[in-house]
């Protein structure tokens, strides 16, 4: 009912559906270069990196106060009643983190960037 939380939805949707037709033509182009790897696969890293962090972002807010397992573990000892929230969100902090750092590892996205820059921009 939100339509906030549709949009994100939506546009994550949109932007993996883009994702997946820039490896199309990352893959296609393969070889055509006489095996100087192609800049268009920074471009990959980039937006799969921050794909992926938008994506367990959702998945957290969508968690609520329960995606912090500390805080579902006090909440629950705190109270009778039923978690106020679904029963995985505690299991999803820890993909969550993790994934800060696709950022950095595999070359850092500003590095990818400044690849794009020089390699398709000529900047």
């Amino acid at each position: 009912a939100d339509l906030a939380f549709r949009q994100r939805i939506a546009q994550l949707e949109v932007d993996l559906k883009a994702l997946e037709l820039t490896q199309l033509r990352v893959v296609s182009a393969a070889g055509r270069e006489g095996g100087k790897p192609d800049p268009f696969s920074s471009i990959l890293k980039v937006k799969g990196t921050e794909l992926l962090q938008a994506t367990t972002e959702l998945v957290m807010d969508v968690g609520g106060p329960l995606a912090m397992p500390v805080w579902a573990s006090e909440l629950q000892a705190m109270s009778n009643e039923p978690p106020p929230g679904p029963e995985w969100a505690a299991y999803m902090a820890a993909p969550y983190l993790f994934l800060r750092a696709a950022s950095i590892y595999g070359g850092t996205n500003e590095i990818q960037k400044n690849i794009l820059s020089k390699a398709v921009l000529g900047l």
